[in-house]
């Protein structure tokens, strides 16, 4: 038998050896990695907790910004009281939080570019707030991590609609001293409300009652026995108009009747609700007419005549003028509260509203042009006359103006959009 049999023969397999090649043992050798990755492990768990709140505060300056911009929003036709409101908003959040958030305000008008939006309407105004807080890492400083700086970015948008009726309800925009802004002839008429007008007001008739202030600028008289004002007779500036519709407010991206012209005589008739682009003129010479739910915008004159003509929840705009006259019947508007609209601009009356003994609401409004309304005895009318210069003729009448007059001086719709 060979050395090399008698070797296999008798080998003893030896159990693997517990230590390393250098001699060490191998024994706990993982608890000796968990050691020393320790330190990282509870180092990523600090990261972790840094950051989440980290992701608190960011959120808290979203929120501080985001009520600012709102805040601002409410008063963004006047800038510094905008960028004021803002910075109120904000300061007084900071008082309920560690995180103190300063603000930075901008605020765009109509025409402007708001980087990251768009360009705005006329009658659109964005207050932009950016916020900034320094945010103060704990655990994170083992990896150097001291301090990082969050930036959050909020604006509102505001469409405003001026609607400072504010019981004023009759107003003249003529500055003209050569004609008087507000005429009334009449007896025993109640006006509850303030009249305004640019230029003169007068008054005539026996009887008449004002519970508000008159308004007036370069003369004003009162002619008639028993006169009654509950206000004060001042003498004021030149204001702008307590409205400020126009023609963009009521078009329409799309109309559900687009018409040459309407031409309805037939008594008793009506036309289909809805929104009528009308290139031409409208002429409605017909009794008992009714229509209702619609908003015309004429490109010419609206002449609507017959008795008892029905026109609820309707708005007529135009470029033209606009008569409507018919005895006993109602209207009541469809849009902003507007009735009747014109653009046309004359010095003369532009806008004819016979009105006697109908059940009538909704501004009348002619800018650039006369207003004349004639009513009749024990009716009461939810009108605001609004016109280059305004006639009322008739007695017997009480005015309480529109809807519009006994709310907010001033409507917005507003919405964040950043």
């Amino acid at each position: 038998m060979s050395l090399q049999d008698l070797n296999q023969r008798f080998c003893v397999l030896e159990a693997p050896s517990s230590r390393s090649a250098f001699g060490t043992p191998r024994r706990g050798g993982g608890y000796m990695m968990v050691v020393l990755s320790l330190p990282m492990l509870l180092g990523v768990a600090a990261l972790v907790i840094d950051l989440g709140m980290m992701s608190l505060a960011a959120q808290r300056v979203q929120h501080v910004t985001d009520l600012a911009a709102l805040a601002g929003a409410t008063r963004v036709e006047d800038t510094a009281a905008s960028t004021a409101a803002a910075d109120e908003t904000a300061e007084t959040n900071n008082s309920f939080s560690n995180w103190q958030v300063d603000t930075a305000t901008t605020i765009y008008g109509p025409g402007d570019t708001v980087p990251g939006y768009r360009t705005l309407g006329y009658r659109e105004y964005v207050t932009d707030v950016t916020g900034t807080t320094d945010f103060d890492f704990a655990f994170a400083r083992i990896f150097g991590l001291e301090r990082a700086t969050i930036t959050r970015r909020s604006a509102a948008v505001c469409e405003v609609w001026r609607n400072r009726l504010a019981r004023g309800f009759i107003f003249a925009g003529s500055t003209d001293p050569s004609v008087w802004g507000v005429y009334s002839d009449g007896l025993s008429n109640q006006f509850n409300g303030s009249i305004h007008s640019n230029t003169g007001v007068s008054l005539n008739g026996g009887g008449n009652v004002v519970t508000g202030d008159i308004l007036y600028r370069n003369a004003y008289e009162q002619n008639g026995p028993d006169f009654t004002l509950d206000g004060a007779v001042i003498e004021t500036p030149v204001t702008l108009y307590p409205v400020d519709f126009a023609w963009a407010d009521f078009w329409q991206n799309s109309w559900d009747h687009d018409v040459a012209s309407i031409n309805a005589t037939d008594s008793g008739g009506s036309l289909p609700s809805g929104c009528w682009h009308v290139r031409g003129d409208m002429n409605i010479s017909a009794s008992d007419f009714h229509c209702n739910d619609s908003l015309f915008v004429v490109e010419g004159n609206i002449v609507i005549s017959g008795a008892r003509p029905i026109f609820t929840n309707v708005t007529l705009v135009a470029r033209g003028s606009i008569t409507f006259s018919g005895a006993d019947g109602a209207f009541s508007p469809f849009m902003h509260d507007v009735f009747a609209f014109s653009l046309m601009a004359s010095s003369s009356d532009v806008m004819n509203v016979e009105g006697s003994r109908c059940d009538a609401s909704g501004v009348l409004f002619a800018p650039y042009g006369g207003l004349r309304f004639q009513g009749s005895p024990m009716n009461n009318y939810q009108i605001g006359l609004v016109g280059n210069t305004v006639t009322l003729l008739g007695g017997g009448m009480i005015h309480d103006g529109p809807a519009s007059a006994l709310v907010a001086d001033e409507t917005s719709d507003m919405k964040l959009v950043l």
